[in-house]
């Protein structure tokens, strides 16, 4: 009755270290496993008491299934998000106007400086007249 006792204090010993998590478990396990192997003299005794060390792991284990860690985040796909697939590429091309824009009001700038005062005045007159015909 005693050694019946005794292996049910190790699977309860096994399974409340499993509460605790895999590592405490193992932990439990190896001291067990330990304490077994240099106390245990008798060989059936010995089986017995492995037997009972590794179906109180599995127990324990199906009891407490291993939980994911909470910081392990699933890898974005921006394939299976096609809203922000196109959300992207318009953010793309905004871009590459935006730069062209620039560009262009660089090289006018740079152009406009090397004019004299009053090709400066013609061209500004020619820009008034062409947005009036547009405007039309």
């Amino acid at each position: 009755m005693e050694v019946v006792l005794y292996q049910f204090g190790i699977l309860i010993a096994i399974i409340i270290s499993a509460s605790y998590g895999k590592s405490s478990r193992n932990v439990a396990v190896i001291l067990i496993s330990i304490f077994t192997i240099l106390q245990v003299y008798f060989s059936g005794l010995l089986i017995l008491q492995f037997f009972t060390i590794f179906m109180s792991f599995y127990i324990s284990k199906a009891i407490f299934p291993e939980k994911k860690i909470m910081n392990e985040r699933p890898k974005f796909n921006i394939d299976n998000y096609p809203n922000l697939k196109l959300l992207e590429e318009q953010q793309k091309e905004d871009e590459l106007k935006k730069l062209e824009l620039i560009k262009k009001s660089v090289i006018e700038k740079n152009y406009i400086s090397k004019l004299s005062p009053m090709e400066r005045l013609e061209k500004a007159i020619r820009n008034k007249k062409l947005e009036e015909e547009n405007n039309l």
